[in-house]
């Protein structure tokens, strides 16, 4: 074999190394972000991806956020008046429902971010909401919290839960006037539920820091968190 054969040869082998590396990384990273129960994640993914979780400075802010949350986490445990269950794709769903004025027909669907719990994030709106005269139901979103299932959708799945609870709300109240609001993931859940059907008594939708596209969350998180190579990575995903 000449010369150029062998270098045919080792950039082949090259080649198959680098994509052999590449699919196997897509894989762990799908897994390490999408499953519930991902050991990596919970070991060390999460304080990678979320490094402010973990290292909070004390400012006002911080003082502000832990006040809030100690109250509106008192108001979650004092002033429920119940949980909610549904059945949806094989999977049990639960929410907490938080009731406002009598004869008030407004509610709000409140729904919380990723790997978080409708408690976590969204307490204090729904202590919010239910101190104005509105009802409120807080899901905990498939693959999280109260409710079971082991792949998150980062909005594409949970978006049927929000439309499931907002079916559910109509059932209780077939009068309501429900806001779907959101948060993260959240966000991104009732902006796609946005593009299917919903019921007539769906009034409005608040999306507070949605993302764009999922891909972008993943090409983010592989260059900040990781710093993965990320097109080459995302190709396998």
């Amino acid at each position: 074999m000449n010369w150029i054969g062998i270098v045919a040869v080792i950039a082949a082998i090259l080649l198959l190394v680098f994509v052999s590396a590449c699919a196997y990384a897509g894989h762990f990273f799908i897994n390490a972000f999408l499953v519930k129960d991902s050991t990596w994640y919970h070991d060390h993914g999460h304080q990678m991806m979320n490094p402010d979780n973990f290292d909070r400075p004390k400012n006002i802010y911080t003082e502000t956020e832990d006040r809030q949350n100690e109250e509106s986490h008192k108001f979650w445990d004092e002033n429920a008046a119940g949980d909610l269950q549904l059945k949806l794709d094989g999977e049990t769903l639960v929410a907490r429902e938080f009731k406002g004025q009598p004869g008030d027909h407004r509610w709000v669907l409140c729904v919380h971010g990723y790997r978080s719990t409708g408690k976590r994030d969204m307490s204090y709106p729904a202590m919010k909401f239910a101190r104005a005269g509105y009802n409120v139901v807080v899901p905990d979103l498939r693959a999280h919290g109260k409710s079971t299932g082991e792949v998150i959708g980062m909005g594409w799945l949970e978006k049927e839960d929000v439309k499931a609870w907002a079916n559910k709300i109509v059932e209780l109240d077939p009068a309501a006037k429900i806001i779907l609001f959101g948060g993260s993931m959240g966000a991104a859940s009732v902006m796609m539920a946005s593009g299917d059907p919903l019921p007539k008594q769906v009034k409005m939708l608040i999306a507070d820091c949605g993302y764009s596209s999922v891909y972008n969350e993943c090409r983010y998180l592989l260059k900040s968190a990781l710093h993965l190579p990320t097109g080459p990575i995302l190709f396998f995903c």
